[in-house]
């Protein structure tokens, strides 16, 4: 026996019972008619403070961060760290892993030479491998997918990679202390 559109449901209001849908969604209408006006804005403004107060420790959190401009670069500042090794600690050409911003950021800084060194996030901009340096080639090379980057500019070479590694600022001072400072946005 097919069902005709057009005929009532077995438990239709018209027959004097309760729909089906009634029992399986009930809404109790004393109690919806029992909340007020006030019971609701009263809700309502709970939660605006509740936004609120997210807000004010949100921006807590981030005020030691900020940007600054050098050079035609962007960075975003993060508080200083220093690094476990001075300049006169590295030969040139070695590399050292290091984390900054923060213990979840791997990053290499490289010494090219005497007075000159580079750092860039360790993480490949393809799926976030490991680079490693290759300084034969002056590249840094990711063996997940066979990507390369210029290991002066971070810029992708070769490989899936299509973005820059994230460069990592770094302040050597007159005694050879190594800090990291910022990372390019």
């Amino acid at each position: 026996m097919g069902l005709n559109p057009r005929s009532k449901a077995p438990n239709d209001e018209t027959d004097g019972t309760s729909p089906l849908w009634r029992a399986h969604f009930s809404v109790d209408l004393d109690l919806e008619k029992a909340n007020s006006r006030r019971q609701f804005l009263g809700g309502a403004a709970i939660a605006g403070g509740t936004i609120a107060c997210s807000k004010i420790a949100l921006s807590t959190v981030t005020e030691n961060q900020h940007a600054s401009t050098e050079n035609g670069t962007a960075w975003h500042l993060f508080p200083p760290k220093r690094l476990a090794k001075t300049l006169s600690d590295l030969a040139d050409g070695q590399a050292i892993l290091f984390r900054y911003p923060d213990a979840d950021s791997p990053c290499l800084l490289i010494k090219r030479s005497a007075q000159e060194v580079v750092a860039f996030s360790q993480k490949c901009t393809h799926l976030a491998c490991p680079v490693v340096p290759t300084t034969d080639r002056d590249e840094l090379h990711c063996p997940c997918h066979h990507g390369s980057f210029d290991m002066m500019t971070g810029k992708p070479l070769a490989g899936p990679p299509r973005k820059s590694l994230a460069r990592i600022r770094i302040e050597v001072a007159e005694d050879g202390t190594l800090t990291a400072t910022g990372v390019a946005t």
